[in-house]
């Protein structure tokens, strides 16, 4: 298969600056990301793989990016794809520029995802260029790939926690440290070490919070790791050294001389909006806004709300922290608040960009989601209907509309779009597919006992044991097992 054709000079410009960093481009990275969506629509993984590492070269601080590339890379392997031939590997190297061996490794990893050598050498390549959300997104898969392995190497554990010392990322590096440490608690070395990470991590969130007041509690606050690996990025430019002060300096009185230069513009904003300084935040919002007025370039109006949602997020997390340790329902009451304006200031920017995106059904999708959790059910599903359509969030898609229809009390359509949602996911038996299953469960419970369908209180006892089976500690599954259970003896006596 050829993986690396390259088209009009593809991979021509992206690569390092005259300060060594990255010269971003995301018009031609968002090319190709286009044809790979298109790829991956059809079918064409491979393609789609080819297309997303060509725009990655242009990007490769684009973590959506990534995190698509790596859902369509498990499409691939899972239809039988085979892993990247030394050749391909050594093709996308190109010019063996920094870029050129992020993609190179990147290919190696994603075609044989359950490796964890290439894994961490990925991980590297991403930590050497300053990735930091990159490598702590792709680090995190590789320590759980490795925790699963019959046999997990002590030093490969090591090895995630150099690198997540590497990028600050103190408390995870712990973490994955005493994993080691299980394997070996003879390693006085490492005993030592995990005891300095640790005293690191303590000072690195009181720092934090000593800059930032009431912005919130840093790493430990984190409900997922989505907002984990945010918060480390902004933490890691927080620091305010004086390499990125003077960074910030040189790309203002660029941008300053002409305004209109949208490099300039991109280069500024970026810097301003991953400071961890809300002021300077603040200055990257109004940068991007002049830029789409004076530009029409809708990327950056785009790049203005999202450092507004994250400002939004940011202040809910420490209302939320304040929340937890009064224990006041007055102060949850305006947590719950702040989320519920939060997602319709989501809903009106996700809507703003489908209309202006309209074949983005990633866009869609978010939109979707958010509709979804404001409990506006009828608007979320023809949403959701639309983003089904695109492999990347169709089984998601599935269950959120399955969901839809369960608050509906549609029982059947619930079902049906459950069960594809559960067939269709590729992980299985993650969290993410049982709580699929859970809820096609629950679906099938209620329309058992709404209609006194026995089949369906089976089916759904089937689920119920498959989930014990696999978690047993996985919700209420005891009780609801139990519950399916008794149900079913009441239908086969109804019938008796």
């Amino acid at each position: 298969m050829a993986w690396f054709k390259r088209k009009d000079g593809g991979n021509g410009s992206a690569g390092a600056d005259d300060g060594g960093g990255l010269n971003i481009q995301p018009d031609k990275a968002r090319a190709w990301f286009n044809q790979a969506r298109t790829a991956a629509d059809t079918r064409n993984y491979a393609y789609s793989i080819t297309c997303y590492l060509n725009g990655l070269k242009f990007d490769p601080t684009n973590i959506d990016a990534h995190k698509s590339l790596y859902e369509i890379a498990s499409l691939y392997v899972r239809a039988g794809g085979k892993p990247a031939a030394g050749k391909e590997i050594r093709s996308m190297l190109g010019d063996k520029r920094p870029v050129d061996r992020l993609a190179a490794a990147e290919l190696a990893w994603i075609t044989d995802i359950l490796n964890s050598n290439l894994n961490l050498r990925f991980v590297s390549e991403a930590a050497d260029l300053g990735l930091t959300e990159v490598a702590y997104w792709a680090g995190e898969i590789g320590v759980k790939v490795l925790a699963r392995n019959k046999k997990p190497a002590k030093n490969a554990f090591v090895q995630y926690v150099d690198i997540f010392e590497q990028i600050g990322a103190y408390e995870i590096a712990v973490q994955v440290g005493e994993i080691a440490l299980n394997m070996d608690r003879t390693d006085a070395a490492l005993q030592a070490r995990i005891r300095n990470l640790s005293a690191q991590a303590t000072m690195d969130k009181g720092r934090y919070e000593a800059n930032v007041g009431q912005e919130g509690s840093f790493r430990g606050s984190i409900r997922d790791a989505e907002a984990q690996k945010q918060l480390i990025e902004e933490d890691t430019f927080a620091a305010g050294t004086e390499a990125m002060a003077r960074r910030i300096q040189r790309a203002r009185t660029e941008w300053e001389a002409n305004t209109l230069d949208t490099a300039a513009i991109q280069r500024l904003g970026d810097l301003l909006g991953k400071s961890g300084d809300e002021k300077l935040e603040s200055e990257a919002i109004e940068v991007f806004r002049k830029g789409y007025a004076d530009t029409s370039e809708y990327r950056f109006r785009m790049q203005a709300g999202d450092i507004r949602l994250l400002q939004k997020r940011r202040r809910i997390r420490a209302m939320r922290d304040r929340a937890e340790q009064s224990g006041d329902p007055a102060d949850a009451a305006r947590v719950a608040t702040a989320e519920r304006e939060l997602l319709e200031t989501e809903v009106v920017e996700f809507r703003d960009r489908c209309e202006k995106y309209p074949t983005d059904l990633g866009l869609r999708f978010e939109l979707g989601r958010r509709l979804y959790d404001l409990g506006r059910y009828d608007d979320a599903i023809p949403v959701l209907q639309e983003a089904q359509n695109d492999a990347r969030h169709r089984a998601k898609a599935q269950h959120l509309i399955g969901l839809c229809f369960l608050n509906h009390e549609w029982f059947e359509e619930a079902t049906e779009s459950l069960r594809l949602a559960v067939d269709t996911y590729e992980f299985k038996d993650d969290d993410q597919h049982l709580a699929m299953r859970y809820d096609l469960m629950c679906a099938l419970e209620a329309h058992a006992r709404e209609d006194g369908d026995l089949a369906a209180a089976e089916e759904a006892g089937e689920h119920a044991k498959t989930i014990a089976l696999k978690q047993l500690a996985f919700r209420d599954i005891r009780q609801k097992r139990d519950a399916i259970r008794q149900l079913i003896k009441d239908l086969k006596a109804k019938q008796t």
